[in-house]
């Protein structure tokens, strides 16, 4: 007997039509292949989110998609490996992905973002989206959510001390300590401004492309990977996994109408 699952992939055509007549909830995990340290593999983002989604899934009793695993991240041209789309090929590509779901039932996405640089894009992405099918979309990034739901997990690197324990909680078998390194240090821009995991003025962080400032051989930024443990990266994901499948359930109770109405 075909075992229940909550992965797309996983059901008949028939089976995923029946399931939109009672639940119109699809997730979305965005990934991307790139540079996080000599000691995290390039899948990371992707890995990330789609344990995250599917976790989200189980949890909210939703539909999880395939990971995509490809995202827009040119700063990291240079490291060998890196696959970067073009902002512009990206949005197309997660709008038709949405778009196909969209046609034959689902009505509330929830993207599950494992990349910086995909942020911007998908949030133009759950605008089409809206405007085409009246589609519900939200967009959520472990990195920027769970400091905000526990201070105490900053979050503040790339493939650093917290991203690494992340991928320790979910693949430990990848992760290779020995090879790990410190970070760039800091650079000093000008008297205020200073250029590591995030650019600062007096301090506090905005945005400018300087990734030539940021990005050193090791390719990780932010916090040191060194210390780096499953447990600090089971605590990151529950927090995540828990904020979105409440996420979920709130979407549900939103009342969407046809479109053109």
């Amino acid at each position: 007997m075909k075992r229940k699952t909550l992965l797309a992939a996983e059901l008949s055509w028939t089976e995923f039509e029946e399931y939109m007549r009672h639940d119109d909830v699809l997730i979305i995990p965005v990934g991307m292949l790139e540079e996080h340290g000599q000691h995290n593999p390039l899948g990371t983002d992707t890995y990330i989110a789609g344990h995250c989604a599917a976790l989200i899934g189980e949890r909210a009793g939703a539909l999880v998609a395939p990971v995509f695993p490809y995202g827009y991240g040119p700063e990291g041209k240079k490291f060998p490996g890196q696959v970067s789309l073009s902002p512009q090929l990206l949005r197309k590509i997660l709008y038709a992905y949405g778009a196909c779901y969209a046609k034959h039932g689902a009505r509330r996405f929830l993207f599950v973002n494992g990349h910086g640089g995909n942020a911007g894009v998908l949030r133009m992405v759950t605008g089409d989206l809206w405007y085409d099918y009246h589609a519900l979309c939200a967009s959520t990034e472990w990195w920027l959510l769970v400091p905000q739901i526990k201070p105490e997990l900053p979050c503040n690197d790339h493939g650093g001390f917290y991203e690494t324990s992340c991928m320790l909680a979910i693949k430990p078998e990848l992760v290779d300590m020995n090879r790990a390194q410190d970070p760039v240090p800091d650079t000093i821009l000008s008297e205020h401004i200073r250029a590591g995991y995030t650019v600062t003025y007096q301090g506090e962080p905005f945005f400018a492309t300087i990734d030539d400032y940021r990005l050193g051989r090791a390719g990780n930024l932010g916090a040191p990977p060194q210390g780096a443990n499953e447990r600090i990266g089971a605590d990151v994901l529950e927090a995540y996994i828990d904020y979105n499948a409440g996420l979920i359930g709130e979407l549900r109770k939103i009342e969407l109408q046809n479109k053109g109405n």
